[in-house]
């Protein structure tokens, strides 16, 4: 079953570990190996008003330019997140 996962951060969460060491979580969804960060978001140059698809290797498969109906005005990250993308 296809979904659509929007991730919002481009740069890990620094979580501590079971024995104090600090662990890198991947926030971005393009890691190798997940749940760590490998530091693939550097290489992306992304836009904050742009919906962007990758495939299960982290490729760009295509972009969306994300705005409000019948407006200029980009759809905020946060607002992306209550929109719905189920048929009607």
């Amino acid at each position: 079953m296809p979904r659509i996962i929007v991730f919002k951060e481009n740069k890990p969460k620094l979580i501590e570990g079971p024995n104090g060491e600090i662990l890198n979580v991947c926030m971005c969804g393009l890691t190798d190996l997940y749940p760590y960060c490998t530091g693939k978001h550097i290489h992306i140059d992304e836009k904050d008003h742009e919906l962007y698809a990758y495939d299960q290797e982290a490729k760009p498969i295509g972009k969306i330019i994300v705005a409000e109906k019948d407006s200029k005005q980009p759809i905020s990250p946060d607002r992306l997140r209550s929109i719905s993308l189920s048929p009607k």
